[in-house]
């Protein structure tokens, strides 16, 4: 067999962070997660302070190497429980094996994704949030091959002053990064186009983005649904397009797919007399939801 070595790549590959280990605290997996993540960064972790130490200088780390993105998973989360006391218990029953209660947890997650979001509006990174995910469905699946191997599902939709309390948070204090929404559950769909619209402010053009039909939405249906639910509600023409968070190469076609369903339902609205029939006019409105509106927004000219 030869080895071919590539001397040249003029591709772009960067990093994308993503400290949701360090979020889950009633994982049976956290203190061992939490003392990996203290040996990369050089704390000893023991506090919430400790942990956001950790995850600062790991902040720092990716940042210098080009990266642009964070990202983060949950099912249904309770962002308006704000106590730090509870958040700081949540933080000491979990690097002792014990099961925080649901409050404390739910406070240790909001005080965290404050922290994060306001170090991610420093250093300019885009805030990604999936919602509605419901893990590990089949425990005696997952007790025999653990996480991740095809038994999660749709889950509960997101309370709308769960969103609002974390968005609103930020955003008074000014640090309010950019931020894309995906839900799991499209029935969020409208509740989450509408409320990507309360947050925007002239630093960016599409501030806080409903991001793209997600996993179980991530068809020819639940695409079409995404965009029309933009489309009535928010401003599609700022749209940042479609993503793929898979580590398969095989799904990177889907950003065609996409591309083709977008055009299939603005050509129908052409057809219609619903848009005008301005080809270069929303050519270039097309062109920018596929292309132009995500390199300018995540910064990738920088």
């Amino acid at each position: 067999m030869q080895i071919v070595q590539i001397t040249e790549f003029s591709v772009k590959v960067l990093p994308t962070f993503r400290p949701e280990k360090a979020l889950n605290v009633t994982d049976p997996g956290f203190a061992a997660y939490m003392e990996k993540l203290g040996n990369a960064a050089g704390v000893k972790i023991a506090s919430l302070a400790d942990v956001q130490s950790a995850l600062a200088q790991r902040m720092d780390y990716f940042a210098e190497r080009g990266c642009r993105l964070s990202d983060h998973s949950f099912g249904s989360p309770d962002f308006t429980v704000w106590e730090e006391k509870a958040a700081e218990d949540a933080v000491k029953k979990g690097l002792a094996g014990e099961m925080p209660s649901e409050h404390e947890a739910a406070a240790y997650q909001s005080l965290m994704m404050y922290w994060l979001g306001a170090r991610y509006a420093e250093k300019g990174f885009t805030m990604q949030m999936h919602i509605g995910a419901i893990r590990n469905l089949n425990t005696l699946r997952y007790r025999a091959l653990g996480a991740d191997i095809g038994c999660d599902s749709i889950g509960d939709v997101i309370s709308a002053a769960s969103l609002a309390a974390l968005l609103d948070r930020l955003a008074v204090k000014d640090r309010l990064p950019k931020t894309i929404l995906y839900t799991l559950n499209a029935s969020d769909n409208d509740k989450i186009a509408a409320a990507a619209g309360c947050f925007q402010d002239e630093s960016t053009a599409g501030k806080v983005q409903f991001g793209s039909a997600w996993w179980f939405n991530d068809h020819y249906d639940g695409m079409t649904a995404q965009i029309k639910s933009l489309a009535n509600i928010g401003v599609l023409s700022r749209f940042v397009g479609m993503l793929t968070d898979s580590r398969s190469f095989l799904s990177y076609p889907r950003h065609e797919y996409f591309r083709r369903i977008l055009c299939e339902i603005v050509g129908e609205w052409i057809d219609k007399g619903m848009a005008p029939a301005d080809y270069d006019g929303i050519g270039k409105i097309i062109e920018n939801i596929c292309f132009n509106n995500v390199w300018n927004y995540i910064g990738l000219d920088k």
